[in-house]
């Protein structure tokens, strides 16, 4: 069994370590690689932090030429002390992808004496194969270690003694057999049961169907199956575990009732699992579970340094171990599988995951994060998978017997962060947006009692109609719903295919809306599933308005527009500049509106504008096209903005346009969100008659402004 080899450094890492730390946190203080060839040099060198950083810009950017000579600029880090206590320092590598924004890849430079540590030395060896024995035992005693100790594991189980409609009995081994088993018909009902994570063929060779249901019931040959489930099987039975649930061979792929109805009860089928297996290295079933690595795999790299973050004034030299933020990320969340928007839920809702990467294998439960590396918990992790807030909402629900309470703020908070790591996954058919994270929308609903209006919970609806396109994605099309199926209203995150960035949601916000209503049509009986048709009905301040032309301005001067570079060209653009054709594509567009002083119904002393970041660079393109601004909510600035405090506040809310027909009553006008607006500053504010109260320092409305009754579909 090989030794642990640390991995090796550039000379100029090396001399970071020889750095007294920087109390500046400037991420472009001190220069790193200043040329092409000296950082090729040092990735071809195998240097752990160059490489690592290089993979997470790589993992990060769209652009596909960044190691491009003609493309590639400087790089800097920054180096400072994180925490006194136990000398941890930071170091923060960026490379500036585009003009004015960098990417970064943060590292911990920790003591090796630091617990972290301490507790996972001496560093094991690895086997060169992740099907060895001395791997598989690692997995078991993870898991039985969890079993025994860990009862916060088991929270998640809602029924106990729940079993699928479905199962796959493998028996005993060495049968060379497995059948399809109906749990509901068997005298002696299964026990446990693993699941599996894995990526599906295009065209799958295996599945269950109506035609072949009973054949799969008398039995089939193991040998048959493809790789991935066979090697499920050799993990099962290391485990002492008879029954597994694989989606392919459990629900009827021809039968769109049975898919609807089993769709709807993977919160129960992954949460009553004991142990959920991801076929992380594979990109098809075909791909198997196991993995050879190199017998020199690299370990967290432990190095001699003169730091001397301390009180003392002494250098001598200390051991130091440098490990990457990005750590899990990069060895067990960008592969094939994890991109997968099903899997995302799937691996929240198991009790138990054991990621099988093309590195090692990890172990996730909610008491533990380990893989081989680090078997005894990996240093300076941050699970995703932390649902405490969600079940102290749920045992504070038990306690007031209260089903009309509000959501919790932070418990929002862990599902609109959820939803953001989801929107980033990719689904093969975009129809099953909302039906791929409804097992996580179930746990919630069952923890909170609140109301799921397609993405969104009604107790906080109002916060939760502040979505946004994710600055650094490319806009999508305004054509969403493959085949004009209906998916979501637009008002829905569900409604777009994008990132979604939910962070400026902030608790001192104040509401400038009413939701006077708000109604959902299911498509089936699952409230988390499908919809075929919403509508949202609000009271607030509505400003008309209309599309300023393409660099117009209120006042006559030029518009800014924004474009991202395209890193195979070293010219770089700026404001108030247009692209050249095929050098420059549009990322983040804004577009202006004019609001009339007439229909303020305020103290404004001219014609308004405000500005609008479009859902889709497909809508706002007609010039003077009329639109609503709707007023959702007002904002402290210097605490939601980077602009200064003293400004007051900022007025933020949806751009509207009118829709015609659809559903809505005789009289009454649909709109549809083609994006969001906002103003800043409290002498902009008081024009669209929100005022600041000169004793409180708290936002009013003008009570000589009229509130509107609004539709949106």
């Amino acid at each position: 069994m090989p030794t642990p080899t640390p991995s090796p450094l550039c000379s100029i890492c090396k001399d970071i370590l020889q750095t007294e730390p920087d109390k500046s946190r400037d991420p472009a203080s001190i220069k790193h690689h200043q040329t092409f060839q000296s950082f090729h040099d040092a990735l071809r060198q195998g240097c752990f932090i160059c490489t690592t950083t290089w993979d997470t810009v790589k993992s990060r950017s769209r652009s596909r030429n960044l190691l491009d000579e003609k493309a590639w600029n400087p790089m800097f880090y920054s180096l400072y002390i994180i925490a006194k206590q136990d000398n941890r320092i930071q170091l923060t590598i960026t490379y500036w992808h585009f003009p004015q924004s960098g990417l970064n890849c943060n590292f911990a430079i920790v003591p090796d004496s630091a617990k972290e540590f301490e507790r996972n030395h001496p560093l094991p060896s690895i086997a060169s194969d992740t099907a060895s024995s001395s791997s598989l035992d690692l997995a078991c005693r993870w898991f039985s270690s969890c079993q025994n100790d860990h009862k916060s594991c088991d929270q998640l189980v809602k029924r106990q003694k729940w079993s699928p409609t479905r199962l796959i009995d493998i028996g005993i081994s060495p049968s060379l057999t497995w059948k399809l088993c109906i749990p509901a018909e068997a005298s002696i009902p299964p026990d446990k049961y693993m699941t599996l994570s894995y990526r599906w063929d295009a065209s799958p060779s295996l599945t269950l169907t109506t035609s072949n249901f009973a054949a799969f019931c008398n039995g089939q040959l193991i040998s048959n199956l493809p790789q991935t489930f066979r090697d499920m099987i050799t993990v099962a039975r290391r485990f002492s575990i008879r029954y597994m649930w694989i989606d392919c061979l459990c629900i009827l792929q021809d039968s769109a009732i049975d898919w609807a109805k089993e769709s709807s009860t993977m919160r129960d089928v992954y949460a009553n699992s004991v142990l959920n297996i991801t076929a992380s290295a594979s990109s098809s079933p075909h791909g198997g579970l196991f993995r050879t690595r190199d017998s020199a795999f690299p370990i967290g790299i432990i190095e001699k340094s003169t730091f001397q973050p301390g009180e003392t004034e002494t250098k001598t030299e200390n051991y130091w171990n440098i490990i990457d933020f990005t750590y899990w990320d990069r060895h067990a969340t960008n592969t094939p599988l994890q991109r997968r928007g099903w899997v995302f839920q799937e691996r929240l809702l198991a009790p138990r995951a054991l990621h099988f990467t093309p590195t090692q294998i990890f172990w996730e439960c909610f008491g533990r994060q380990s893989c081989e590396q680090f078997p005894l918990g990996i240093p300076l992790h941050e699970p995703l998978r932390n649902f405490s807030l969600l079940f102290d909402a749920e045992r504070n629900l038990k306690k007031t017997k209260n089903r009309d309470v509000e959501m919790d703020f932070e418990v929002m908070h862990t599902w609109v962060d959820l939803v953001d790591d989801y929107n980033a996954c990719d689904l093969t058919f975009s129809s099953d947006k909302l039906v791929a994270i409804s097992g996580l929308a179930r746990l919630y609903a069952d923890m909170t009692s609140d109301v799921y209006l397609a993405g969104l919970w009604k107790s906080r609806l109002k916060e939760l109609l502040y979505w946004q396109v994710d600055s650094d994605e490319e806009l999508p099309s305004a054509l969403e719903n493959e085949g004009g199926v209906y998916r979501a209203p637009s008002w829905s995150w569900a409604h777009r295919d994008f990132r979604t960035d939910y962070r400026y949601i902030i608790d001192t916000d104040v509401y400038l809306l009413d939701v006077v209503e708000a109604e959902m049509q299911l498509e089936t009986d699952d409230s988390t599933g499908k919809v075929s048709g919403g509508f949202l009905v609000v009271e607030g301040l509505v400003f008309p308005g209309a599309f300023l032309a393409e660099g117009e301005r209120v006042g006559g001067e030029s518009g800014e527009w924004w474009y991202e570079e395209d890193m195979s060209n070293k010219e770089s653009p700026t404001p108030k500049q247009k692209p050249k054709d095929g050098k420059y594509k549009r990322s983040h567009v804004s577009r202006k509106i004019r609001v009339q002083k007439q229909e303020l119904e305020s103290m404004a002393d001219g014609d308004q504008e405000v500005s609008m970041t479009m859902d889709s660079w497909e809508e706002g393109k007609g010039e003077g096209e009329k639109v609503l601004c709707l007023a959702l909510k007002a904002f402290r600035l210097g605490i939601s903005t980077t602009l200064p405090e003293e400004q007051g506040f900022g007025v933020a809310g949806l751009v509207l346009r009118e829709v015609g027909g659809g559903e809505e009553e005789e009289g009454e006008k649909g709109y549809v969100r083609i994006g969001l607006w906002d103003i800043y500053g409290n002498e902009t504010i008081v024009n669209f008659g929100i005022l600041v109260d000169k004793e409180t320092g708290n936002v009013i409305v003008d009570p000589r402004m009229k509130r509107r009754r609004v539709r949106i579909i």
